[in-house]
């Protein structure tokens, strides 16, 4: 799935990654239990039919396999060696703590910038800078959080789960 941003094409790798994770062993039904995913959601996300899926459920695939989001979605690991084995000793991963709202806040604020201001900097719609900073950002498109991360120059794992300090 190729999608245009600012010129540039963006591609992410989550379907195929997925998909390569199944055949070199990992097990659906393990992955959906461990990241408290519905296994249907698992396979849609595998065969592709979801192409802009929210943070949160990237989040909890990303957690559940111990690796980073960015990895998990900006990465392609196809003929990499990974070992899943730990999956099937593994219980349900810890709820996730988002920091998404409080940086894009922060950002905003060390930069004096209104949402609309911020939203034209991030290439997306004021209404979504101000659902993100009213603490919603679970339901945040993958898609939105890459620009932002991109814009305001982090990775998506530093966005999402790390508390950034702007000047």
């Amino acid at each position: 799935k190729l999608k245009k941003e600012s010129g540039i094409m963006y591609k992410n790798y989550l379907s195929e990654n997925l998909q390569y994770f199944f055949e070199i062993g990992l097990d659906k039904k393990d992955l959906a239990h461990v990241s408290d995913l519905n296994y249907s959601n698992i396979v849609n996300l595998e065969n592709g039919l979801v192409n802009n899926p929210n943070i949160l459920t990237v989040s909890k695939l990303a957690k559940a396999l111990e690796l980073s989001v960015e990895y998990l979605v900006n990465k392609d690991s196809r003929g990499e060696i990974i070992d899943f084995d730990f999956m099937k000793e593994k219980d349900l991963i810890d709820p996730l703590e988002f920091k998404l709202s409080q940086n894009v806040d922060s950002f905003i604020k060390a930069n004096g910038y209104s949402n609309h201001k911020a939203g034209r900097m991030f290439r997306t719609c004021a209404t979504t800078v101000r659902r993100i900073r009213e603490d919603k950002e679970k339901m945040a498109r993958l898609e939105i959080c890459n620009k932002i991360a991109k814009s305001m120059k982090v990775s998506l794992d530093e966005l999402l789960f790390e508390e950034i300090k702007f000047q």
